[in-house]
């Protein structure tokens, strides 16, 4: 088993990269297939990773929703643009 310190740093880039990728805002993001194929694939390789945590390392976060990230793991790309849409116009996906 990898030090589960690799899927920390893992998970951390994932987060500075999708920050950045969508910088730019809502309009940039959607306006542009190759930002949502970066932040998708980045929201699947942090999902990744946190399923690779011991549960005491995610019980120590419980204000992370472990649960609802894993799903990220599975979810194809259409479901992910759909609900990043559906966020986006009510106004918590910026």
């Amino acid at each position: 088993m990898k030090d589960e310190r690799v899927y920390l740093r893992h998970i951390l880039r994932c987060i500075s990269r999708i920050e950045e990728y969508t910088a730019g805002g809502r309009e940039s993001f959607f306006a542009s297939p190759l930002v949502q194929d970066g932040v998708i694939r980045n929201l699947q390789t942090m999902a990744e990773s946190s399923q690779r945590l011991s549960a005491q390392v995610r019980g120590s976060r419980r204000d992370v929703d472990w649960k609802a990230l894993a799903g990220f793991r599975n979810s194809g790309d259409g479901h992910l643009i759909g609900v990043m849409g559906h966020q986006a116009a009510e106004g918590s996906c910026t």
